[in-house]
């Protein structure tokens, strides 16, 4: 999975003269054999919170590469967001 993202950071780099800084883990599952990977190449990365395991804000101590998102899904009710 990372092979695809790198190389679509390099797709990116070539097409619009930048590096990319960031990234979201490839489907959106975090790893510790993929962040060693990531951190080499990157600033800052994303993974989705899983529904089992509470979503903690990030701060300023948040680790950069393990940085929480939440996987918002359109069959999602709105009572979730509260």
């Amino acid at each position: 999975m990372f092979q695809r993202s790198s190389y679509k950071a390099q797709a990116i780099s070539r097409r619009l003269g930048i590096q990319p800084k960031h990234i979201a883990y490839p489907g959106g599952e975090w790893s510790s054999e993929t962040e060693a990977l990531v951190v080499r190449h990157y600033e800052t990365a994303w993974y989705w919170g899983c529904d089992d395991v509470p979503y903690q804000p990030n701060t300023f101590v948040t680790n950069p590469y393990r940085l929480q998102t939440i996987n918002v899904s359109m069959q999602m009710s709105e009572a979730v967001f509260h």
